[in-house]
């Protein structure tokens, strides 16, 4: 090979076209992906990595975002976006001449390019340039954007070439959104190349909401910015084209509700850049492509059997930015937004021709044992009958792996009669409208089952278990024993259908838990997550996961909640959705155990748009807890009627169905928030009005509900007694508080009682209050429960402090405290920093914590942005929620606490 060591003489003009292939597009618009981040996705093992995703999803972004790092680490990047005209010889050309640009003329010198100018062999040329990358010093980055543009197989030979033989300081990342480039053995091949999919750089919820706070401010409420994350569905460019038509509105609010795929850009997009741009057939492909809810090649060729369906797919997926594809699959979808745009221009289309597409699809997807759609397409074709067959098929499965919401749009769309006359729908009917609150209904449907000759013993087993989750779900717990008890002398049936038991042993760890025992309930909710079959994500699972986290937070075990809920949840958001019933209780608990472990954004921002499912769709104790959260999030922020707001809705909510533990759950809350503030008079008429629910309640309500009505009641006469300074009263009636609460192990509400009993006796200067001080710090401090020693109540606190000897007793404090609980003294102070690292990284992003780092070597906002290679506007909004998460007032304040954290070595350890 030619001696390439002449720097000195003259390049020879490229191809102008080829030069501007290797200048990187400019891209602004998106918040960097910190979980993207190369350093966090430890590739650097790999030889290639590839981002496959189609228009649309922050693909090239994301490569800038890499570029702009590999640079930072020291790397020579060179970019070259792929056109048809590329093969071997032209990559080797583009990338010899980027390479001694980006290097600085320390690589790929005048010799060398002219050298790759004259060459006519494409492997030849290829491999000069891996011998010169691999004679440099540095590591080279090559990134190849739109390599599904190159036309020729000889520019995926060479592609294969350059990854086969690639010299270790060489790594490849390849941008595509489809293409046989994902079929060559070295991208397929996992110890060679990392794949980034569609999947992966989706917006989660969070990084929605970081999206629209970036454009907004806090003019948005977290609730409508989660409304927007369920429209958009993560799809990057759905969130651009929202935020520039919100951009443009008055009133923000209305205009969130009113956001849709006819809405100002949104539509302009679609009309002037998607239809306008296309070829007729394709355009008119794609409008009636939007009648399905998932597609694939042999779908279309059954329906379009006079058209190129195999053809048009794949042009499409490569000229649109609408489609996503499921890993390893054929099978494609459209983005909502994009579907409900098309499905206008579809509705335009002759009814003639409509109901022929659905007739046509539905024979396909029954011939496949897509009953579902394919009976939503029988109904689109006028087909009722054998709509109606097909979904008797599949409605029991769908409503048992999560999608009640369908089953339930099936119920409601049959007339009673032919719901009636459909054995095969009682059991899927029943079920889904048990847990959604419909007991009425649930209970008709039961009577059809009970009343048929033809139900077998197994058949009304599970009927009583289907009343049973109804009276859960209709807070009726009295009945949770009355319907078992047929079953409580003789052994069930064995059920033809084995999940069944699993949720017998879900109802009757809710019987116990409700018996106070929940070490029993967790037992067997234990024995359901345990024996389902590794991977697979159902209700009875579902339910059984939420009961184990739940009957630890009835326990004031918020450590062992947020582990078991945490976990879940991912799964379950995954699987099911972010909106599916499961995934809204457990977040439901989640959020109340990390508001009671000191948490305040993470707690709201989890339950946002979540509420209206758990109405529908949520055990009592989920939504309880979910108002409750929200409610004491807004009035630690200092935004009391917002409060006072959401517990108005728990008990409008509790009236309106009849359910007297919401009533009493917001009553009770709001004559907490009052007596801090000794707001008598409006205390003592709140306590009126509990008084009177109570007593109305009678003897109609189980022993379950007793203790518990009974637990709130002599508390909320204990806070009013507090307010009135009346100490011996209120000892009385938080004594009679403690008894209950100890007696259904509700260890968190014990320590509540205990502290305000410990201020009533210290106030009556009875000796016992310092004690009863001590054991609530410590049983607080072992459970994590942060929020219960600061809001019980101010007065409490304030003896806290001057029993803990702490002159700044704040929440940083018992985070760390709290970190550390279970560590003996001896443990060394770099093993403390990790466990309070591991606890307080769920405050901080990563991000974050590198702002934090360079706040703390006293930079400038300036220089950060200098350093990290970002905005100053993008370093001021992270230092903003530096100072929110830390509660710092100050650049000092914020390094301070972070040293107290453990966030930060604390420079005097």
């Amino acid at each position: 090979m030619t001696n390439f060591v002449d720097k000195t003489m003259t390049i020879e003009p490229l191809d102008p076209q080829l030069i501007l292939q290797t200048s990187p597009p400019k891209t602004s618009w998106l918040l960097p992906r910190e979980r993207l981040d190369l350093n966090r996705l430890g590739f650097d093992d790999k030889r290639a990595i590839i981002v496959q995703a189609p228009a649309g999803f922050g693909k090239t972004s994301l490569l800038m975002q890499w570029r702009r790092l590999c640079q930072a680490a020291g790397a020579v990047v060179v970019w070259l976006t792929v056109d048809e005209r590329d093969n071997g010889l032209r990559l080797a050309q583009g990338v010899g001449n980027a390479l001694y640009g980006a290097s600085g003329g320390r690589a790929s010198g005048p010799a060398f390019i002219n050298w790759l100018r004259l060459s006519e062999n494409g492997i030849d040329a290829l491999t000069g340039l891996l011998v010169e990358i691999a004679a440099q010093a540095f590591n080279v980055v090559l990134i190849l954007d739109n390599f599904e543009r190159s036309r020729e197989d000889a520019s995926l030979d060479s592609l294969a070439y350059l990854i086969r033989n690639a010299p270790a300081n060489l790594q490849i990342i390849i941008g595509a959104r489809t293409g046989k480039v994902f079929e060559l053995p070295e991208i397929i091949d996992q110890n060679i190349a990392a794949r980034i999919s569609s999947a992966d750089l989706a917006f989660r919820h969070e990084e929605t909401l970081a999206v629209i706070a970036k454009y907004f401010g806090n003019k948005l409420s977290t609730e409508a910015s989660a409304r927007l994350h369920a429209l958009t569905e993560g799809w990057p460019l759905g969130l651009q084209l929202v935020v520039a038509t919100l951009k443009k509105s008055t009133d923000l609010n209305a205009a969130t509700q009113a956001i849709s795929a006819s809405a100002g850009d949104i539509q302009r997009y679609f009309v002037e850049n998607l239809i306008a741009r296309l070829a007729p057939d394709l355009s008119d492909f794609l409008t009636r492509l939007a009648v399905f809810d998932i597609v694939h090649p042999e779908l279309c060729a059954a329906v379009f059997p006079d058209k190129d369906s195999e053809d048009l797919l794949a042009r499409l997926q490569q000229d649109t930015p609408v489609f996503l594809r499921a890993e390893n699959s054929c099978w494609i979808r459209m983005h909502g937004l994009s579907r409900d745009f098309l499905m206008a221009r579809f509705e335009q289309l002759p009814v003639q021709e409509r109901q022929m597409i659905s007739a046509r699809a539905s024979a396909w997807l029954g011939d496949h044992a897509f009953y579902e759609e394919a009976a939503r397409h029988a109904l689109l074709a006028g087909n009722e009958d054998t709509a109606y067959e097909l979904a008797e098929r599949t409605l029991y499965q769908i409503g048992y792996h999560g999608r009640v919401d369908v089953v339930l749009k099936w119920i409601d769309r049959l007339p009673a009669s032919e719901l009636q006359r459909r054995s095969r729908l009682w059991m899927a009917a029943a079920w889904s409208l048990a847990i959604s609150n419909r007991y009425k209904e649930a209970q008709r449907v039961v009577g059809y089952i009970m009343a048929d000759p033809a139900s077998d013993e197994g058949q009304c087993f599970e009927a009583a278990l289907i009343s049973d989750a109804a009276a859960a779900f209709d807070d009726q717990l009295d009945r949770l024993a009355q319907v078992r008890e047929p079953w409580q002398t003789k052994p069930p049936p064995t059920p033809s259908n084995p999940t069944i038991m699993a949720f017998y042993a879900n109802s009757q760890g809710f019987l116990n838990l409700y018996r106070f025992e929940p070490g029993k309930a967790r037992h067997l909710w234990t024995q359901v997550a345990q024996g389902t079959t590794p991977g697979t994500i159902d209700f009875a699972r579902g339910f059984a996961e939420f009961g184990i986290g739940f009957s630890y937070l009835w326990e004031g075990q918020f450590y062992l909640a947020e582990k078991i809920l945490r976990a879940a949840l991912v799964r379950y958001e995954l699987e099911m959705g972010r909106r599916s019933p499961i995934a809204c209780m457990i977040a439901a608990v989640l959020a109340a155990t990390l508001w009671e472990m000191g948490g305040s954004h993470e707690p709201r921002a989890m339950l946002a748009y979540r509420i209206d499912v758990l109405e529908r769709t949520g055990l009592p104790d989920a939504i309880l807890l979910a108002y409750l959260t929200l409610a004491r999030l807004e009035i630690h922020d200092g935004q009391e009627a917002q409060g006072f707001e959401h517990l108005n809705a728990l008990i409008a909510l509790g009236e309106a169905r009849n359910m007297p533990r919401l009533q009493i759950a917001g009553l009770c809350e709001q004559i907490r928030v009052h007596a801090q503030q000794r707001r008598l008079e409006t205390v003592a008429a709140l306590c009126r009005r509990l008084e009177s629910l109570c007593a109305g309640l009678g003897q109609s309500h189980s022993p379950f509900i007793g203790s518990w009505v009974k637990l709130h009641l002599s508390r909320a006469q204990g806070y009013r007694a507090l307010a009135a300074r009346d100490w011996s009263a209120a000892l009385g009636w938080l004594e009679q508080a403690a008894g209950y609460a100890d007696t259904m192990r509700l260890v968190r509400d014990s320590v509540d009682i205990r502290l305000l009993r410990g201020l009533a006796a210290e106030r009556s200067m009875k000796a016992e209050s310092a004690g009863l001080f001590e054991e609530s710090l410590s049983l607080a401090k072992a459970g994590g429960m942060v929020q219960t020693l600061l809001c019980t109540h101010p007065e409490a606190l304030d003896i806290l402090k001057k029993i803990s000897h702490n002159s700044d007793f704040r929440v940083e404090d018992l985070l760390q405290a709290v970190s550390s609980v279970v560590k003996p003294a001896k443990v060394a102070r770099a093993a403390s920093a990790t466990q309070a690292r591991a606890y307080t990284n769920t405050l901080l992003t990563a991000k974050e914590q590198e702002v934090l780092g360079l706040i703390a070597q006293n930079m400038s906002n300036k220089q950060i942005a200098i350093a990290l290679d970002i905005g100053e506007e993008t370093v001021k909004w992270h230092v903003k929620n530096v100072f929110s998460k830390l509660d710092a007032g100050t650049r000092a304040h914020a390094v301070k606490r972070a040293h107290i954290l453990g966030i930060l070595d604390n420079p005097n350890s």
